[in-house]
């Protein structure tokens, strides 16, 4: 069974598409078989990855209406990215709290879909929406481990103590399993009071061994998406570069893979 990995912030600009696409696409350098789900509309895992939403004719939403509702599993709709598996998204995934919202078990629809593809990889990871609905619930249902990758400012602190509150709920009620493996800082900037200040919150609120070392800021990470590329390919000395497989490393570490 695959390790399912949830990257999952509901406030926006923290870094969580950038580290969900470069921990697929390490993983996948690695030679594990890997599956990246984007399950926001605004697609841009999809972008990242290298197509084009507007041009994504059948995608994930496409295949969640065709699994509930003839039980059909739409395999075709999964491509080949990089060196991983891309399920992509398009703006229609904007709908499915519209269509779902009153179905029963709503909440795992998307963990009910993935049992059935999940056995052909050893990681699947999850891009989830900037907020905490639906989708994001579905999401969190459907994880083993999840992942809350935080801008280094107090604003982002704040909302830090919903995103828990939501995991606990999700725990109680839906996903007794599901599990926080660690939150890493993004964007950051040593040079800076505050920077190291949030980073000494979260260690002193989550304790060291749940804090990931921090993401630096690096230009290349900004430049790589334009250019078609994961900074790996662009910038492969970068800081951007060594920090991912850095996090990438430590992921491994935290749940036992041994690559």
């Amino acid at each position: 069974m695959a390790k399912v990995l949830v990257f999952a912030n509901h406030k926006g600009g923290s870094g969580k598409t950038t580290t969900s696409v470069h921990t697929a696409f390490a993983l996948g350098d690695r030679g594990f078989r890997v599956l990246l789900v984007d399950l926001d509309s605004q697609a841009h895992a999809t972008l990242y990855a290298g197509m084009l939403p507007y041009k994504v004719s059948r995608g994930i939403f496409e295949a969640l209406c065709a699994f509930v509702e003839d039980g059909v599993v739409m395999k075709e709709v999964i491509h080949k990215s990089f060196c991983f598996d891309l399920l992509p998204s398009s703006e229609e995934l904007g709908g499915f709290e519209a269509k779902f919202s009153s179905f029963p078990r709503r909440e795992a629809i998307v963990k009910n879909f993935l049992l059935e593809v999940e056995k052909e990889y050893h990681f699947v990871l999850i891009d989830t929406p900037p907020s905490l609905g639906l989708l994001t619930l579905n999401a969190l249902v459907s994880g083993d481990f999840l992942i809350i990758p935080v801008k280094v400012d107090f604003l982002s602190l704040a909302g830090l103590a919903q995103m828990m509150r939501t995991l606990y709920r999700v725990n109680a009620y839906f996903n007794p399993e599901l599990r926080l493996l660690g939150v890493v800082p993004t964007m950051y900037d040593g040079r800076t009071r505050v920077a190291k200040e949030v980073v000494r919150q979260l260690q002193e609120n989550f304790g060291k061994e749940k804090v990931f070392l921090p993401i630096r800021q690096d230009v290349r990470l900004m430049e790589s998406p334009s250019f078609g590329q994961v900074v790996f390919q662009y910038a492969p000395h970068s800081r951007g570069a060594q920090d991912y497989q850095a996090f990438v490393e430590e992921v491994l570490q935290r749940i036992g893979e041994n690559g």
